[in-house]
């Protein structure tokens, strides 16, 4: 089985991502080529995670997509409690 990406690289370009201030599904999903673009340090291995990643969350924006967010950035969207 051939392997897309390690997970040292989708590490990085997750924590560029949320660096950025995309740490949320919601930010992810409205995403464009220009806030991308801005990015400081930013691979072409890394642009192609983060594609990848915005496409996943951009189809499948439902409460998985935004707890494995929520879990990896750290950051807890506003709204989403649940009581």
């Amino acid at each position: 089985m051939e392997e897309k990406y390690n997970l040292n690289s989708i590490s990085k370009a997750f924590e560029k991502l949320f660096n950025a201030g995309f740490n949320t599904s919601k930010k992810i999903a409205t995403l464009d080529i220009k806030e991308v673009r801005k990015i400081p340090n930013l691979t072409m291995s890394d642009f192609y995670i983060i594609s990848d990643l915005w496409e996943l969350v951009k189809k499948n924006n439902n409460k998985t997509a935004q707890l494995f967010i929520e879990f990896l950035s750290g950051y807890k969207e506003k709204g989403n409690d649940s009581k």
